[in-house]
């Protein structure tokens, strides 16, 4: 009895929790100083998955008053460990490249395949889910997710805390999955009672991470905002034109980030891809954007683009040379870390980074690329605000 008490405790516990960590994600939702391509994905996958803890809970303490038959309950708690795993990959393959985020994406699609073998095949349910195939497959996938996560955290520069929790967590699942295999009557104490208290520990740990996301990245805003209200400029932001120059279909994610951090400060933005239908050819909009705006946003990735015939170049090319004869002092450059990018584009950035008559670029990852923006069009806005007092 007292087992059951402490497990239903730690039930009700749990939920209030998730209801506090929902309320955390809604916050990061709501935010303005965050970059939601990959934070969002990856809370609403994790906390899914500490949903889908509860539900764990609940069959534990239910099948100790044997109402559930012991094939049920061993398919059903192996199933939602199972998915508790498949919804972390997606979560933490969603805070890397494009590349991945796409995956966790059509990674999530695969909940339904195990579904479909628990519910529809009762038969084979068992004899897969206990298999020593599937043994290997979950601990080895338990144990790469968390390390990845791990290693994410510390390059992010967050608690140590964070990533050695989730990194003991990847290897402790096979502890856990013995939960499901021996009755609760002789399982081991000491493990019956930490599973509870271990999810809980660890959903403490994972609200705190996002929350510390969230103030990393609210603080980082509010230092621009008011370095920018030192200014003093002349003129109203919303009156400052920024263009957001690069490929598209490898880098879309990376201009709704840039996006998202001009739009936060207030700016004006030119973005190909919003104009609609208009009457003019793509050359010649893309050469007015050039040179009408005030600030060129050069965002390199892997591909060189779109070549135009009459002039040899990219059009992202086109645009740099357009927005650099026009006023040269106006272009801020970033290039992504970590990829490998066509020839004809190395050529092009060779010469961009070029030491005497090229710029500083700034490299970037996709986790940074937002705060980034920010500092760099705070500092330049001082050269621009001067220039305006003149």
């Amino acid at each position: 009895m007292f087992f059951i008490a402490a497990y239903s405790l730690s039930l009700i516990v749990f939920t209030v929790m998730i209801v506090f960590a929902g309320m955390t994600v809604v916050r990061l939702r709501h935010t303005s100083a965050t970059y939601n391509a990959r934070l969002l994905p990856f809370a609403y996958y994790s906390l899914s998955s500490w949903i889908l803890g509860a539900f764990q809970c609940v069959i534990l303490i239910s099948s100790s008053f044997s109402s559930l038959p012991g094939e049920f309950r061993l398919a059903t708690g192996l199933w939602l460990a199972l998915m508790q795993n498949v919804l972390w990959a997606a979560a933490v393959l969603s805070l890397h490249s494009k590349q991945f985020s796409r995956i966790s994406q059509t990674l999530s699609i695969f909940i339904v395949f195990p579904t479909v073998v628990v519910l529809a095949f009762p038969t084979y349910r068992i004899a897969v889910l206990t298999s020593e195939t599937f043994t290997y497959i979950d601990a080895i996938l338990a144990a790469t997710i968390f390390i990845i996560f791990a290693v994410s955290l510390m390059r992010w520069h967050l608690s140590k805390v964070f990533a050695g929790a989730f990194l003991a967590h990847g290897y402790s699942q096979w502890i856990w999955r013995s939960l499901w295999f021996t009755p609760w009557t002789e399982t081991n104490r000491a493990i019956l009672l930490a599973f509870p208290l271990w999810r809980i520990a660890l959903l403490v740990i994972w609200i705190r991470l996002i929350s510390a996301m969230l103030e990393k990245a609210q603080r980082s805003y509010q230092v621009v905002v008011k370095d920018i209200g030192r200014l003093g400029l002349p003129t109203p932001l919303n009156t400052i034109n920024v263009m957001i120059s690069s490929t598209v279909s490898d880098l879309a994610q990376e201009r709704d980030a840039a996006e998202s951090a001009i739009c936060a400060l207030h700016l004006k933005i030119f973005r190909a891809e919003q104009l609609g239908s208009l009457s003019l050819s793509t050359r010649e909009m893309c050469k007015i954007m050039a040179e009408q705006c005030d600030l060129f946003i050069l965002i390199i990735g892997e591909r060189y683009g779109r070549i135009i015939e009459s002039e040899g170049i990219s059009v992202v090319e086109f645009e740099y040379e357009v927005a650099r004869s026009q006023n040269p002092e106006k272009i801020l450059v970033y290039v992504k870390e970590g990829v490998n990018r066509e020839p004809r584009l190395e050529a092009f950035l060779k010469r961009v980074q070029d030491f005497e008559h090229g710029y500083f670029t700034s490299l970037f990852t996709p986790e940074d690329l937002y705060e980034k923006i920010q500092r760099d069009i705070a500092r330049w806005l001082t050269s621009y605000a001067k220039q305006k007092q003149r």
